[in-house]
């Protein structure tokens, strides 16, 4: 602030100055704070959502490698297989004793269990 000379500030107007400053000086730090808190916020909402994401990822193939390993041990199934679709494809979530192109196999076991001939009877 600047006065012209002769014009200066008394004491009273200086302390009531001096205590607008000591306000305006903590609204700014409660400010910066607030941002501050505002950044870390926004982080931690980002990493819970990762991290719930592969939490519930993780737990599906946990669940899943669980009960292929019981219903193996249940049927005495040497070969077991859970598959999964995305799209049009299928994929195995968990396998027991396969190799090869299961996949493709059980694709085209899905498409003639859901095509034209899903209402004859099997052999």
């Amino acid at each position: 602030m600047f006065f012209a000379p002769g014009h200066e500030p008394t004491e009273q107007e200086l302390s009531i100055m001096g205590t607008f400053g000591v306000r305006a000086a903590h609204a700014l730090r409660a400010s910066i704070r607030s941002r501050t808190v505002a950044l870390e916020l926004d982080r931690t909402r980002a990493l819970l959502a990762v991290v719930g994401q592969a939490i519930s990822q993780l737990s599906l193939a946990h669940t899943l490698e669980t009960a292929v390993a019981r219903v193996a041990e249940l049927l005495d199934a040497d070969r077991l297989a859970v598959y999964l679709r995305d799209g049009e494809r299928l994929y195995s979530a968990v396998d027991v004793g396969l190799a090869g192109p299961h996949a493709r196999l059980a694709e085209r076991l899905l498409e003639l269990a859901l095509g034209p001939f899903r209402s004859r009877g099997s052999w």
